[in-house]
């Protein structure tokens, strides 16, 4: 019993040392765009000219850290592993994009991958209740291209922000950055400009703070990125858009503009893009018909891996009930089978 015990721990610990994140992965040109199924969070990849490594233009320490923060009704709702709504991801002819559904609301994020100069987001916000329902939305953006120093972020007001700011109303900007343009790869996010949603708010805080106080922060100018007992030298921006009446069967679209700022794309120049993409879609595949999908060879390989650990544990049984030990040689091949059982199929 000891043994199996023993046996079983490792199993556990080898299998969960190798997790997999599964991404749906659109390119267009050196900017490529990752939305992961598990958590309805998404992040994007600049791989700068002569380099062979992408960099993420969000903190790719954990994709759940950046989120999209609902107000529906009385409620607060983040969006990506909420039981109360149904989610769906699928790529389109433009991009991809996340559908979540519950009985009051409709919620699409739309991704439109261009070219690599930046990605518009489609945030629309349905009413499929019965009554009319107050919905507002705020984007979490868990940044860290600008954390090697203290001058985190710049704006269209400001050359360099060192600590905590709030910008709206008179105080309004057109676009902050995060990280340095120089560099090769810095975000860059449009606030205003043509097919661009203004927000009614742009926080630039320490990363904890927002996240744990979406719609209750109290924005303290003037604070640094590290506020203790929180997290060190960590910023994040929160990007408000305040809750409006939407009456039922109504919607309500927010739209974004971000990408790499060595390459900025203008909010303009984004919808003339746009807009030749959807006309190119038309000719090609007419305007009710939908482009066959690419095959999926997920769910082959998926079954492949049942079957993988489905001898595997009956490889273990046998020694067990035999009062066999494993080797070292054993463990390394059980190791092995782990690991690819776990290899992201996309790769």
């Amino acid at each position: 019993m000891e043994r199996k015990f023993s046996l079983l721990a490792t199993i556990f610990l080898l299998f969960f040392s190798f997790p997999a994140v599964w991404a749906l992965e659109i390119s267009a040109g050196n900017l490529t765009l990752a939305l992961y199924e598990d958590s309805g969070r998404f992040n994007l990849f600049y791989r700068p000219p002569g380099s062979s490594a992408p960099t993420a233009l969000l903190s790719p320490r954990d994709p759940a850290s950046s989120a999209v923060s609902l107000v529906i009704g009385n409620n607060i709702r983040t969006m990506g592993g909420n039981s109360e709504f149904k989610q769906q991801t699928e790529a389109t002819p433009l991009g991809a994009r996340f559908i979540w559904t519950s009985p009051e609301v409709r919620i699409i994020q739309e991704f439109q991958l261009i070219s690599e100069g930046g990605v518009r987001i489609i945030l629309s916000l349905e009413n499929v209740s019965e009554r009319n329902l107050a919905l507002g939305a705020a984007f979490l953006f868990d940044t860290w291209l600008g954390e090697n120093g203290t001058d985190h972020f710049s704006t269209s007001a400001a050359p360099r922000l060192s600590q905590e700011t709030a910008a709206g109303g008179a105080q309004a900007i057109s676009y902050w950055v995060s990280g340095d343009p120089a560099a090769g790869v810095a975000l860059r996010v449009v606030t205003a400009g043509s097919g661009v949603t203004p927000p009614d708010l742009v926080v630039f805080a320490n990363w904890k703070r927002l996240y744990e106080n979406m719609w209750n922060f109290k924005s303290a100018t003037g604070a640094s990125w590290s506020a203790s007992p929180y997290s060190f030298n960590d910023s994040a921006v929160g990007q408000y858009y305040n809750p409006v009446l939407v009456r039922k069967g109504d919607f309500r679209e927010i739209t974004l503009l971000l990408g790499n700022s060595s390459s900025p794309l203008t909010a303009e120049e984004l919808e003339r893009r746009v807009v030749q993409e959807k006309t190119r879609e038309r000719e090609q595949h007419g305007p009710e018909a939908t482009p066959a999908p690419a095959h999926d060879d997920r769910f082959i390989l998926t079954m492949e891996k049942v079957q993988i650990m489905n001898n595997l544990l009956a490889e273990i049984d046998t020694k067990l009930m035999q009062g066999e030990s494993y080797s070292s040689a054993d463990f390394e091949r059980l190791k092995t089978l782990l690991e690819e059982i776990n290899k992201n199929p996309n790769q």
